[in-house]
């Protein structure tokens, strides 16, 4: 279990498999959110970014980039704020698209698996 940046209790049973990492997600990873990145990909499209859904309502990017159309190419991101290799990690999961441009989709602390790549599923 690890904890939701808002504080409550999450079980992130993992990430939604996709296309492996490519040049692409890196460099819209890089270009939004810099050095903190630990892992990018797959590219996706902003209108499946929109329509992630984490528990049974919740869609933290539902509104994101309106001026945007769905067809625009996005990449999920994860970044991490753990002070040490081997601690609990501390890890933010973004979707970026082109102009480096972010939108957070779900923080979470405490967790102890491996790194998380992909869409965050959280049941």
């Amino acid at each position: 279990m690890a904890m939701l940046a808002l504080g409550m209790p999450v079980l992130l049973t993992g990430c939604r498999s996709g296309r492996p990492a490519d040049d692409e997600a890196s460099r819209l990873c890089r270009d939004a959110l810099g050095s903190a990145v630990v892992s990018a990909g797959p590219t996706t499209t902003l209108a499946e970014v929109r329509a992630t859904t984490m528990g049974p309502r919740f869609q933290p990017a539902k509104g994101a980039f309106p001026e945007l159309p769905g067809s625009t190419v996005a990449a999920y991101c994860w970044t991490t704020t753990s002070p040490t290799s081997g601690t609990p990690g501390i890890f933010d999961s973004y979707a970026a698209v082109p102009g480096g441009r972010s939108v957070r989709l779900i923080g979470v602390g405490g967790y102890t698996g491996s790194t998380p790549s992909g869409a965050p599923v959280v049941p």
